[in-house]
């Protein structure tokens, strides 16, 4: 459906189905010709870092039959409330996730330049 033009979403994931289940919906959105990335989860801190590695080896992992074409790490912590805020993580752990590759050539990307260290006092969050 979309040969001409490489097409990618972002998906993430609350635990609102099992890891298993995520990953079948993402090979499901894969089948259409879409390219799929996985957001970390550690922004938002819905689940634990145990539960969040589950889905990630489900969906975004290296073994082939993971659907998804990379990860989309988090750079903010989410604020408390049911409008969305965000503050950028320390800058430590932004590095730490900056240097982070795939080890199988999947794709690495970051949410949201925003909170870079570099764009500090430059961009409001």
């Amino acid at each position: 459906m979309f040969q001409q033009k490489p097409v990618y979403i972002s998906s993430f994931f609350a635990g609102n189905m099992s890891p298993d289940g995520y990953r079948q919906l993402l090979e499901q959105v894969k089948t259409t010709g879409v390219n799929v990335w996985v957001q970390d989860g550690s922004g938002v801190n819905k689940l634990t870092a145990e539960q969040r590695e589950r889905y990630l080896q489900a969906s975004a992992d290296c073994q082939s039959s993971a659907p998804a074409s990379g990860i989309v790490y988090e750079l903010f912590v989410a604020g408390k409330g049911k409008t969305f805020t965000a503050k950028p993580k320390p800058d430590a752990e932004i590095a730490s996730l900056l240097a982070k590759r795939s080890s199988c050539g999947k794709d690495t990307l970051y949410f949201s330049l925003r909170y870079l260290p570099v764009a500090h006092g430059i961009l409001e969050y």
